[in-house]
């Protein structure tokens, strides 16, 4: 029993670690720290858990510096409300840090864009190749190998 317990903890601290580190969690993630938040609360006050949460859009509007209807954008980008307590104030600081993006879409976006600049740079690069001298054009290969052909057939 003390090693389900143990892991329980530790998962719990995972996922308290994720949302410090300015994660967002996922649905399903979200609904577990629900549930050992709710087995923590038996021996919290009340008023501890209040801090960790802004029970309307107001509040977590407030909280984060933004309008109320980007606390709705970000709802639609995957921001959760928890249905008893409101909007997780560590998930509302990522969101803000993210510029209303999760964790998983910025990083696609930055991949992405690494990705273009890299190929811009490939192709410049060969563009410069191209201008010294050190490839050649499809015309000029072309031309090279309907000669080889000719000087083979005679």
């Amino acid at each position: 029993m003390k090693t389900i317990e143990l892991a329980q903890r530790r998962r719990h601290l995972q996922l308290i670690k994720k949302l410090k580190d300015g994660k967002t969690l996922t649905a399903a993630e979200t609904r577990e720290l629900a549930k050992y938040e709710k087995k923590e609360k038996k021996g919290k006050k009340p008023n501890e858990i209040a801090e960790l949460f802004c029970k309307t859009q107001a509040l977590a509007a407030s909280y984060s510096g933004v309008d109320k209807r980007t606390i709705q954008r970000w709802c639609k980008n995957g921001l959760m409300k928890d249905a008893n307590h409101g909007y997780l104030k560590q998930q509302l600081e990522a969101f803000r840090n993210n510029s209303g993006q999760p964790d998983s879409v910025k990083a696609r976006e930055q991949a992405a864009n690494a990705e273009y600049r890299e190929a811009k740079a490939q192709l410049a690069k060969f563009e410069v190749e191209k201008q010294e001298g050190k490839w050649l054009s499809r015309e000029e290969v072309e031309r090279g190998r309907v000669a080889r052909i000719q000087v083979v057939t005679k």
